[in-house]
């Protein structure tokens, strides 16, 4: 019979590995859990109470659960704050999952503003990334050094889309990898900044 107290290092590793990856799910499954009771608090107050907030955030919820059905085009190329040409297939070859933050500088300018703040506070460097659609690239360079961005950010000519289906102006945070499949996607809204703050920090 092998006593309890006998542990390989071996073994000792891999429980420990174990343990690493089960505290990491369950992070982020509580958090995204959390995200979804306070969207359905919110939901159920505002329906009590003021009638367009709620149409404002279900139209929200709506949006962003056609969008996670969706995925990313494949062959686009961008270009980085120095003006060098890159593709975004490799950007998305970099890591095995990659946080983007995509936004239209025809959305709400304080959208934009309140979820660049939140991505630079909370983005893992090396794994992060922005793309942001302008008309020229000389608009989408000022913008973001009048904005102090410190985030790598890369610049996609308004006119193209990113998404394969979807086609509205928002701004968007989500997951992607090599594979151009998106997850954990948060649509920003400055009438909503608490569900911002909430998304950000459980990533």
């Amino acid at each position: 019979m092998v006593s309890n107290n006998l542990l390989t290092p071996g073994l000792a590793i891999l429980l420990v590995m174990g343990s690493a990856l089960l505290f990491t799910y369950k992070k982020e499954l509580f958090g995204i859990q959390a995200d979804l009771r306070e969207c359905t608090r919110r939901i159920i107050s505002c329906q009590k109470g003021n009638d367009e907030t709620y149409r404002a955030l279900n139209n929200l919820m709506t949006m962003q659960w056609q969008l996670e059905k969706d995925s990313l085009k494949n062959g686009l190329m961008l270009y980085s704050i120095n003006q060098k040409k890159v593709s975004f297939d490799s950007l998305l070859k970099r890591a095995n999952s990659q946080s983007i933050l995509y936004f239209s500088w025809q959305t709400c300018e304080d959208c934009q503003i309140q979820e660049i703040r939140y991505f630079d506070k909370y983005a893992i460097p090396g794994r992060s990334f922005i793309i942001a659609a302008f008309k020229d690239f000389r608009s989408f360079k000022l913008y973001m050094e009048a904005n102090n961005v410190h985030t790598p950010v890369y610049y996609l000519h308004d006119t193209v889309s990113l998404f394969s289906n979807f086609k509205e102006r928002k701004v968007i945070t989500f997951q992607a990898d090599s594979t151009h499949s998106i997850s954990l996607v948060h649509l920003g809204s400055s009438s909503f900044p608490e569900l911002s703050a909430s998304y950000f920090k459980s990533l």
